[in-house]
C-alpha cells in the first residue's frame, strides 16, 4: 500500500489519497500552499501563532490580516470571520495552538471549514503536534 493511501485511511472522514500532499516537514508545505495563491491576496491569521504562516504569505506578495486571540487563546469564530474580505484566499490555524498548546474543538474548526468553503478560501489547519494531545 502506498504511503498516501495509509495516511488517507488513518485520517478518515472521506479524505482521499489524491488530496494528500507530502513534504519535507511542515514549513515546506506552508510555503508551498501560498505559492499557488493568486496575487494579490490576503491571509487571515489568528495571533499569536506560528510565524511561518506570515512569512510564507509575505514572501509571495500576500497581505497578512492578524486577528488577536483573547488571553486564553480561544478562537473567537465571529471575529475571525469578520476579518475575511473578498481578497482573502487563505486562513491559517494551528491546532493545537502554538505556542499555548490549546486544543480547539472539532466543532469550531468545522465551522471555519464550512465558512471558508462557501467563500472559496483555503483553510489551512496545521496539526503538526496533534499526536501529543
Amino acid at each position: 500500500m502506498e504511503f498516501k493511501e495509509k495516511i488517507a485511511e488513518y485520517v478518515g472522514h472521506g479524505v482521499e489519497q489524491e488530496n494528500i500532499v507530502l513534504g519535507n516537514g511542515s514549513i515546506e508545505l506552508i510555503y508551498a500552499i501560498t505559492e499557488v495563491l493568486p496575487n494579490p491576496f490576503k491571509a487571515v491569521i489568528p495571533v499569536p501563532s506560528f510565524s511561518e504562516y506570515e512569512k510564507a504569505a509575505i514572501r509571495v506578495g500576500g497581505e497578512v490580516v492578524f486577528v488577536q486571540l483573547p488571553e486564553d487563546f480561544s478562537l473567537n469564530i465571529e471575529k475571525i470571520k469578520k476579518a475575511v474580505t473578498d481578497d482573502t484566499k487563505i486562513m491559517c490555524i494551528c491546532n493545537p495552538h502554538s505556542p499555548s498548546g490549546t486544543l480547539y474543538s472539532k466543532e469550531s474548526l468545522l465551522d471555519l471549514v464550512e465558512f471558508c468553503q462557501k467563500k472559496n478560501i483555503i483553510f489551512s489547519v496545521d496539526e503538526n503536534y496533534i499526536e501529543f494531545v
